[in-house]
């Protein structure tokens, strides 16, 4: 769905079956190829839940990418936004009370594409600040991150 310039993702209703249940016979044989392909790709996954974090990792290795973290918090969200070499990033926007946006900065300041998958989606500052960066709400089909998370970091270096 999109709102003016902005991608929501909305909620799906199976976060928990595995990737290749929700995808479609043709994209499921083939999930590090086409769209949802991160082939060769290094992606930052920050969350605080453990078992999102997971699914998370799980989902973006079966699309052919490879997980940088998971970080579960600030502090380690923004040493690997500084230092780590990769191609996108997943942000949850509340890391045990903490806003992640202090990171996001620091990825936009390396020029880092990000997406952030939260719950807290009517946050001021994901409109005033982050009005461009795609937002997932949580609970999203994963097939769907992957999607964004194609889009937003682009072709794969290998292609």
């Amino acid at each position: 769905m999109r709102i003016g310039s902005d991608l929501i993702v909305q909620p799906a209703p199976c976060l928990f079956a595995p990737m290749s249940a929700r995808m479609p016979p043709s994209a499921s044989s083939a999930a590090g190829e086409g769209n949802l392909s991160l082939r060769g790709r290094r992606i930052l996954i920050v969350e605080d839940e453990s078992l999102i974090a997971m699914l998370i990792g799980d989902a973006v290795e079966e699309a052919g990418g490879e997980v940088v973290g998971p970080c579960y918090t600030v502090a380690e969200c923004m040493k690997a936004a500084q230092v780590e070499e990769i191609d996108a990033a997943v942000l949850d926007v509340d890391l045990a009370g903490r806003d992640v946006f202090p990171a996001a900065d620091e990825l936009r300041k390396r020029e880092i594409p990000f997406l952030f998958h939260t719950a807290h989606a009517d946050r001021q500052e994901l409109s005033a600040q982050f009005g461009d960066v795609p937002l997932c709400r949580k609970p999203v089909a994963m097939n769907e991150l992957v999607a964004v998370l194609a889009r937003i970091a682009g072709p794969s270096p290998t292609s």
